[in-house]
Parts: structure tokens; C-alpha cells; sequence
């Protein structure tokens, strides 16, 4: 009897000490966009990063079939000394008609994408106004709907189908960017 207590001690002992180093790995994934993004921000509030922009129907024409449409993209990336681009963040805005989207793409050195920001005005289609979610190596470590924090292992498949999506856009726009700057390495 002194042993089964013993080792169910032990194991409540692990799953707890395991359980902590996880949520800590997590919170300092998080952590380490979070400082990511405010370096980053201040950068680009100080002109200190390269933008490139790319907008749709830039004078908000009507479009048929769709009514008033505008895309606006603006790229903000750094360059090394050898004068390779490294993007830091995409700042997307879309209207169409009286419905706005805003997302905010932070990524990382090597091109992964670290955080998504999302806010609209779209109640009919998601019932969110802001949504912050943050990734490690493609994977979905946290979702920040308003107030709620979810760890990503625990999200509803509803909410892990709109991480991927999110996902895939940054990826989407990554490419984007990489044609956009493709030969700045070779001017001279």
C-alpha cells in the first residue's frame, strides 16, 4: 500500500513538473513575440524599416457584382549589411463595402510567421472584433480572442481551422514579398 502511494505521488509529482516546463516554454514562445513586435513596431514608427506597398482599386471604385473594394499591403523589412531583405511584419487592410479587416503579420528571422493580429467588423461571419494568435514553427501555441486566453492545444476545431487559415495567409503574403524584393541583393 506504501508503495502505490508512494509511486502515485511520484507520478502526480511529474505530471505537474512536466505540465510547468510546458507552460513555460509556452509563455516564454509568447513572450519573445511580444518583445519581437514592439521592437519591431518602433521601427516602423521611426522609419527605420524599408516599406514596400501594394494597393487594389486604390481609389475605391465600385466594382460589379461586389460594390466598393480596397486592398492595401505594406511590407516593412530590414536589410542585412550583404543587402538581403528580412521581412518583419505585413500590415493588411481590406474593405469591401461597410466591412473592414485589419491583420498584422509579425514573422521571425527565417521567414516563420511568430504572430497574426485580426481585427473586423464582420459580426455576420465571425463573432470576434479582435483576435491575436501566436505560432512556434507553424504550430499553434496561443489563441487571444478579446479577453480570453486559450493555449493552442486546447482549442475548439473551429478555432484551429481559422489558425490555419491565418497561417496560410502569412505564408501566402510571405511569398508576396519575397517577389517584391527579389534582385535587391544584386543592385548595386
Amino acid at each position: 500500500m506504501k508503495n502505490m502511494i508512494k509511486v502515485t505521488s511520484l507520478m502526480i509529482c511529474l505530471l505537474v513538473c512536466f505540465g510547468r516546463s510546458t507552460q513555460a516554454q509556452v509563455s516564454k514562445e509568447v513572450r519573445y513575440a511580444k518583445a519581437l513586435y514592439r521592437q519591431v513596431s518602433k521601427a516602423r514608427e521611426r522609419g527605420r524599416l524599408f516599406e514596400s506597398i501594394s494597393e487594389l482599386n486604390k481609389g475605391g471604385l465600385r466594382i460589379p457584382r461586389v460594390g466598393t473594394f480596397n486592398r492595401i499591403e505594406r511590407y516593412f523589412y530590414r536589410l542585412t549589411p550583404e543587402k538581403k531583405p528580412t521581412l518583419k511584419t505585413i500590415l493588411v487592410k481590406i474593405e469591401r463595402n461597410n466591412v473592414r479587416y485589419n491583420q498584422e503579420f509579425l514573422f521571425n528571422d527565417a521567414g516563420e510567421p511568430l504572430y497574426v493580429f485580426e481585427s473586423q467588423n464582420d459580426f455576420k461571419k465571425f463573432k470576434y472584433r479582435v483576435l491575436r494568435v501566436y505560432f512556434h514553427k507553424d504550430k499553434l501555441i496561443q489563441w487571444v480572442k478579446g479577453r480570453a486566453v486559450i493555449d493552442g492545444k486546447f482549442l475548439q476545431e473551429k478555432h484551429k481551422a481559422r489558425a490555419r487559415y491565418l497561417l496560410g495567409e502569412a505564408k501566402k503574403y510571405y511569398q508576396k514579398y519575397k517577389v517584391q524584393v527579389a534582385g535587391i541583393e544584386q543592385m548595386k
